[in-house]
């Protein structure tokens, strides 16, 4: 092969920089590579070397947003002003040719209100908005979306008092795909709610795109997978976030490509559900509902039409009877596919005390009865065997065997995530122990999260197979939750489980 001269490789390279791909993973590179203003300045840095870098590298500079301020700086000089330190204000009326270079930087912009760097949000996040940038907007663009190009839209609850609604059509561009609220700063429930009916209503007329619909959502490697933080924190968030009306959860069905919902419920439209007509979520694939009781979310369910779900995931913040339980792992049949459901998360967080603890026998009181959870409650989830993550946290009385326990995971070898009632505790004595335990998760090679109860009484006979070499250990667990371990010798139990476990990072 011929040398080539270095003229000819100034040529290759110019013929690179013409292809737009090239150029804007360059830019992402330099971008992602430095914290806060050290990329932004590395880009510009980069922009100023070749014309060919300028476009790509405002598309990266201008790409996410947490304000409106930057744009109302591209206005010209004379029609705005800093008010206090860092507020932008306008100071004159806005005329059709003060627009232009605002609508040139406002069609580069892809996510507004956070920073996909940092999701936990910043004070800019919360700043409330201009409303006479707004109001100018709409009278000399009727019709026209603030954002054009927005994919996008993280919305904190600071901007949803009344005087945002006339607005909202403003948000919903025709390419957005993504919604996220964010009521972690929530002020007036009933304020926020009305926001969000008008803002669902406007998806369904505005955005035939949307795939995603998210509530205060929370990162998945910062979420709990077992324990009393998850616990703690949904308790918070039902608090503040306000319930959906059943109308916007109809609006939400009809949207042909959403895949990912969070839905929290409303129980005064428990009626409406059942005597709607089937809500049609064709694409749904995640769905994550929220309620004070299972008896809306099995309401729910049974409305909706067959779907291929991949993951389901049920809060509810009062304590369900063992038959209601029942009848919503049954309902699964109907509208999931046992090929397709991979993760199933069913929890309540009501209070504990309401059953003590003890070990039940023939004199248990007629009133805890119903809250048993048993083989027989749990027998639905058998026809879905290809789950990877199974977490049943009901506050019961769980009453397990071995041998049904055993059955439930040889069944599900794909099984990565199992917890059952170790967030609450069984409020009943366990017949499992760390050495039955360990025979269990052998049938579960893949697993890496476990919760269980178990009698550790007998703490000194597995540590004595543990010394023998009775048992395997496993390498791949690496959570690991004891729900009513008390009375056990606290060292026993630490060199039982270090044995078990050795690459264990979590350990409740």
């Amino acid at each position: 092969m011929p040398k080539m001269s270095v003229q000819q490789r100034a040529n290759i390279m110019y013929k690179c920089l013409e292809i737009s791909e090239i150029l804007e993973v360059i830019i992402d590179h330099v971008f992602m590579s430095s914290e806060g203003m050290e990329g932004m300045r590395a880009v510009v840095a980069l922009a100023l070397t070749c014309r060919d870098f300028l476009d790509p590298a405002l598309n990266r500079l201008w790409h996410s947003q947490e304000s409106l301020d930057p744009l109302i700086r591209t206005l010209p000089p004379t029609a705005w002003a800093f008010y206090g330190k860092s507020v932008v204000t306008i100071v004159r009326p806005l005329l059709p040719d003060d627009w232009t270079r605002f609508r040139q930087y406002a069609s580069r912009i892809k996510v507004f209100g956070c920073d996909p760097r940092h999701p936990d949000g910043s004070l800019h996040s919360y700043a409330a908005l201009n409303y006479t940038l707004l109001e100018a907007f709409v009278a000399q663009h009727p019709g026209l979306p603030l954002l054009p190009s927005l994919r996008h839209l993280h919305w904190s609850s600071g901007k949803m008092d009344p005087k945002t609604l006339p607005y909202v059509p403003l948000i919903a561009a025709p390419t957005l795909n993504t919604v996220s609220l964010d009521f972690t700063h929530h002020l007036r429930r009933d304020d926020a709610r009305a926001f969000t009916t008008a803002l669902i209503r406007s998806i369904r007329l505005h955005c035939p795109d949307l795939t995603r619909f998210l509530v205060n959502e929370l990162q998945p490697h910062t979420r709990p997978v077992i324990g009393t933080a998850l616990r703690r924190w949904l308790a918070q968030k039902r608090q503040y976030v306000p319930s959906l009306a059943f109308r916007d959860i109809m609006n939400l069905a009809g949207m042909r490509f959403l895949r990912e919902a969070q839905l929290f419920l409303d129980d005064t439209d428990v009626g409406a559900v059942h005597d709607a007509t089937a809500l049609t979520f064709s694409s749904l694939r995640v769905l994550e509902l929220h309620a004070r009781t299972l008896g809306v979310c099995l309401a729910l369910l049974k409305t909706a039409r067959s779907c291929e779900l991949e993951v389901l995931s049920i809060y509810v913040s009062e304590r369900p009877v063992a038959d209601l339980i029942f009848s919503l792992l049954s309902e699964l049949h109907t509208v999931c596919d046992p090929a397709s459901l991979h993760n199933v998360t069913l929890l309540d967080t009501a209070n504990d005390d309401y059953i003590p603890y003890r070990s039940w026998n023939a004199d248990m009181p007629s009133r805890y009865r119903a809250f048993v959870v048993d083989a027989h409650t749990l027998a639905p989830l058998a026809a879905f065997t290809q789950l990877r993550t199974l977490v049943v946290e009901f506050s019961a009385i769980y009453d397990m065997q071995e041998a049904s326990l055993t059955r439930m995971l040889s069944a599900r070898p794909q099984l990565e995530v199992f917890s059952l009632g170790a967030m609450h505790g069984w409020h009943a004595a366990s017949t499992l122990t760390l050495s039955s335990l360990a025979r269990m998760l052998t049938l579960c090679p893949q697993l890496r999260a476990c919760g269980l109860a178990l009698d550790c009484s007998c703490v000194e006979l597995d540590v004595a197979a543990c010394r023998a070499g009775a048992l395997r250990p496993n390498h791949l667990v690496a959570t690991l939750c004891l729900a009513d371990r008390k009375g056990a010798d606290e060292l026993l139990l630490a060199e039982c489980v270090q044995y078990l476990f050795p690459n264990l990072r979590c350990f409740e």
